[in-house]
This record gives structure tokens, sequence and C-alpha cells, in this order.
């Protein structure tokens, strides 16, 4: 069954990643990458804060709803889930990884977190299999521990008869602060970043569950539910990114995201007929794999030349980047087409 609002929410979370690469070189410095503008910008910090506790998070919580969909169907056993979300998650981090990324940011001499400019490419050839050099492409990772995870506890609650709401999410709570507390050491493979995302992947699995009146609900008081979340996410924002607290925040945007989106979900055949819209959820998660490094050389070669005002520079580099990426995307359908397979 396809859910209109899951399938917006997942297009837009995708399309804002893209586009908050190209805001990040404007907000304070943090371990990511190693470029950024010389002064801070308020509006950049901002932006940023909001989207660390909302755009994953929101992405995470609409794979567990798919994934609860995909499960409690019964048209896969659990190795057969394993094996499809290694194809789906682990081949392109690895592949992407070692063919794409490595290259282009050796070659370009691109400092990031865990990729010194200096780097040769086999160091970054061997950084990437490691683990420890992944930039963008940590988001497969966790997401592949995080499935992994939920396929194991959910087959081992259903085997006991415990997988109600109040068991898997005593499960997810526990699992989460234990790699929270004791995970640090975990440096590979972006082990040590899941604790956030266990929860709202199983928040998406308990709104799949109870997705009819959930909904129900939503479409009844939309206005008192969507300011009550707003309110309790103002009210805690103080401690978003702190460990509990900042879960609960990300817990209730991600919810906040599904009340806006199926309220919103009427106008997704608009959207369809619109081409830009429909060529972007069709090649979505592609051009998520390949748009990188393009904003970072964008910024490397023509922030100080040009001298453009932040705000202008940003949306220059967001044009650019999905135009370059949407050429090469279109590229790799073609090569696609030629071999007779699919990347």
């Amino acid at each position: 069954m396809h859910y209109p609002h899951i399938a917006l929410l997942k297009t837009v979370s995708l399309f804002l990643v893209v586009a908050m690469h190209c805001v990040m070189f404007f907000a304070t410095p943090f371990p990511f990458w190693k470029l950024y503008a010389e002064a801070p910008q308020p509006f950049a910090d901002l932006l940023t804060a909001i989207s660390g506790t909302t755009i994953i998070q929101c992405f995470m919580m609409t794979s567990g709803f798919l994934f609860a969909a995909a499960w409690d169907s019964g048209k896969r056993t659990p190795l057969q889930h394993l094996l499809h979300r290694g194809r789906r998650l682990l081949l392109p981090w690895f592949g992407v990884g070692m063919l794409w990324v490595a290259p282009l940011y050796w070659l370009f001499s691109v400092p990031a977190f865990g990729h010194p400019a200096d780097a040769t490419l086999v160091e970054t050839w061997k950084s990437v299999a490691l683990g420890l050099f992944n930039d963008h492409l940590w988001f497969l990772l966790v997401l592949f521990w995080v499935t992994v995870f939920w396929i194991a506890a959910l087959a081992v609650l259903k085997k006991c008869g415990r997988d109600t709401v109040a068991a898997g999410s005593m499960v997810a709570l526990i699992a989460a602060l234990c790699v929270q507390n004791y995970g640090q050491w975990m440096t590979w493979y972006c082990l040590w970043e899941v604790p956030t995302f266990i929860l709202c992947y199983y928040l998406g699995i308990v709104i799949f569950r109870n997705h009819e009146a959930l909904d129900s609900l939503c479409r009844q008081h939309p206005l008192a539910l969507g300011a009550g979340l707003l309110a309790l996410i103002v009210l805690l924002w103080p401690y978003a990114f702190a460990p509990v607290s900042g879960w609960a925040v990300s817990l209730l945007c991600a919810l906040l995201g599904y009340h806006l989106f199926l309220l919103a979900g009427g106008i997704y055949p608009r959207l369809l007929a619109f081409a830009p819209y429909a060529w972007f959820e069709r090649n979505g998660f592609r051009l998520y794999l390949f748009h990188l490094p393009t904003p970072l050389l964008v910024f490397m070669w023509l922030y100080k030349p040009l001298q453009l005002p932040p705000a202008a520079f940003i949306l220059l580099n967001i044009v650019i980047t999905l135009a370059v990426t949407a050429a090469i995307v279109a590229a790799s359908r073609k090569l696609e087409a030629r071999l007779g397979i699919k990347l």
C-alpha cells in the first residue's frame, strides 16, 4: 500500500539534507567538514540546530514506518529483510564510498572529518573501508545498524509474545542508553551514532501499527495537536542536544513532521504532476548519494572570488549542486541502460 504523506516526507527530508549541506559552511564550526566561512551567521546556526533534531529523525521515522509495513505483512523472513537491507544500504555505502567519495575527496584535497586534505588515495580508501571516513554516507550505515537491531528485536519480542508498544519502547530506550553510555569506543562504521535513531525508527513502527487511530486524531484536532507538539518542542529546546532530553525533542519533531505531512497529503497528487518533484522523488536517494562533494567544491572555488552575501551564496550553491548532481544521476541512469544492469 502506498502512503502519500510518508513518500512526501521522505522526499522533502532528502531535499532538505542536500540544502543544509550548502548552509553549514556559514554555521559555527563543528567536526563535520573543515571548510567554514570566517564569520558564522546566526540564521545558519539556527537552521543547522533545527535540522539536527528534525530532518534525519523524520527520515528515520518514515523508514521505520515502511519497515513495519513490510515486516507485518509477513512476506519476508527476518533473513530476507536483512539481505534486502544489506543490498540497499551496505552496497551503496561501500561502492559510492570507494569509487566516488574517496577518489574525489583525494583528487580535490577536500578536508573533512576523518579525511585530512593531504591524505593519499590509499589512506582514504583504507579509512572508508574501516568506516572511519564516511562523510554523508554515515547515514546509510546508521540506518543499516538500526534496521538490523529492530529485525532482531522484533523477532525476539514476537517469539516471546511481547511485541507490544510498552515492551518495544523499553527495549528501544535500554538499547539507546547502553550505546550512549558504553558505546563511545565503537569508532568504526558509525555504530556509536545510533542511539537517537533507534528510538525514531521505533516511533515509525509504532505509528504504522496505530496509524488509523493516529491519523483520525490528527485530522480531528489538527491545530490543537500541532500546537501542543510545537509547545513541547519549544519547552524542551534548551536541552535539545543533551542525551535523553534531546531524544525526546527528536521524537517530538518527528511526530510533528508526521502530523504536518499527513495534513498536507492532499497536495501530493498535484506535486506528482509537477515534473521536477516527480523526478526528485524517483531519484532522491541516488541524488543524495552523489551530491557530495559538489557543495564543498563550490564553496572552495567560488565563495571568496564571488564575495556574495551568505544567503545569496547558499542559494547559488543549492542551484549548482542540484544541477550538477541531476546531470550525474541522469548519466548513471544511461550507464545502467547501456550496460543492462541496475546499480
